[in-house]
């Protein structure tokens, strides 16, 4: 699978993060790449927000 513009990614392959902006534009190709068991790391003006791993790693969700 093809990585879209504005992901950074490891030698490997791996995304290892996106930003807001990629991440709406490309939610559909990211969601099937975790289904497939990457995780991926969504970054607003390069800082950490949010993570995307497959639904058996999340664990349970925080609600506030």
């Amino acid at each position: 699978m093809a990585v879209p513009d504005g992901m950074r990614s490891t030698l490997e392959g791996q995304v290892l993060e996106i930003g807001t902006f990629d991440a709406k534009t490309h939610l559909s190709e990211l969601l099937e790449r975790v289904r497939l068991g990457e995780r991926i790391t969504i970054t607003r003006h390069g800082v950490p927000m949010a993570v995307l791993c497959p639904s058996r790693e999340a664990g349970r969700a925080v609600v506030e």
